[in-house]
């Protein structure tokens, strides 16, 4: 078991669907072995093999699969609110809170030192959930590769709000924490990788201090979800359905052209953006529209760092996977070059 893992499953800190993740993984490491199990001769190890079991037979997708479903899973998710930082990130790191134009904003510093830059998180959900467990995971290995502060704001969450509300308190905190001249990457995953790159294209048009570097993970970048191709993924993807995706973007159009690019960034201009890491697994119906950014992305000449993971489901750099250290590993230290001058 690694030090992330390690980290996820000490006492207190870990969530029910976690601790099976990783007794799942285990027994079938040690009843099955890799090479029975399929290691990484099928393109996914032993633990994610577990993870993705898991994720069919909970029916994670269930609550993209239908309006209703949607809806309900939308009801449930205000009842039990955002995930709170978990003891092993408070022993890790300062955590304090504030409030910023209504709403919730973690910042997560390192102990004793000066942050060497500062992160702009924004968790995904589709828009429409808000900030799990997972998501520490992902903020905890950022924070630990790079010595840099995490900014993690709650954003309005649709449909009770929509895309402009969650635009003004982003455009709020780029400009208060760039203030000073210090290095600020963004980065996020799902819904927050999409949002990370408009706000990007939006920081750029107004003519705002530019990032030093954006992250995306399983990023949605085109929330109509109609690319026939997803089709083809979708029985494969133990996470998303893209009924449901669907609607969820429109929520957060409230109402607006779903190619608008603040919405759906992928129809924004693409130029003159900071560099760029990618991270994708082929078995995310998202996966369609990462290659157009990519492809996107060459054709104007912006830097970009595409990483595509055999088999990968939706956001598996939350997940306690060894695809997940090495995916993180990447991510770091790319976020590391960038913040600490582009050494």
């Amino acid at each position: 078991m690694g030090a992330l893992e390690r980290m996820m499953m000490r006492k207190g800190d870990r969530n029910p669907i976690q601790k099976a993740v990783l007794l799942a993984g285990t027994a079938a490491a040690s009843l099955m072995g890799a090479v029975a199990f399929g290691g990484y001769a099928k393109g996914r190890s032993v633990r994610a093999q577990a993870v993705v079991a898991l994720l069919w037979a909970t029916r994670r997708r269930r609550r993209f699969e239908s309006a209703e479903n949607l809806k309900m899973a939308i009801t449930k998710n205000r009842m039990a609110g955002a995930a709170p930082p978990p003891k092993s990130v408070k022993r890790r790191w300062d955590v304090t809170e504030e409030q910023h134009h209504g709403a919730r904003v973690f910042l997560v510093r390192p102990k004793a030192v000066a942050p060497k830059g500062t992160i702009l998180y924004i968790h995904g959900g589709g828009y429409v959930f808000d900030l799990i467990g997972p998501h520490w995971t992902i903020i905890a290995a950022l924070a630990e590769a790079t010595g840099a502060q995490v900014v993690v704001p709650l954003y309005p969450l649709a449909p009770e709000a929509a895309y402009r509300q969650g635009f003004a308190l982003l455009e709020h905190l780029w400009t208060g924490l760039t203030a000073g001249g210090a290095p600020v990457a963004i980065a996020g995953d799902s819904a927050g990788g999409g949002f990370a790159l408009a706000l990007a294209q939006r920081i750029r048009d107004a003519g705002w201090a530019k990032p030093a570097a954006l992250l995306l993970f399983s990023p949605w970048v085109d929330v109509r979800t109609n690319d026939p191709l997803q089709a083809e993924i979708q029985p494969h993807d133990p996470m998303l359905f893209m009924t449901g995706v669907r609607q969820a973007g429109e929520m957060w159009a409230g109402g607006d052209d779903l190619q608008s690019p603040m919405v759906s960034p992928i129809f924004g201009q693409v130029d003159n953006l900071p560099p760029i890491a990618i991270f994708i697994g082929s078995s995310d119906i998202l996966m369609p529209d990462a290659c157009r950014l990519r492809d996107a992305l060459a054709s104007v000449g912006t830097p970009a760092d595409f990483h595509e993971y055999p088999r990968m489901f939706h956001v598996w750099v939350g997940a306690p996977v060894p695809e997940a250290r090495i995916a993180l590993g990447d991510a770091g230290a790319f976020l590391k070059r960038w913040l600490h001058g582009g050494a």
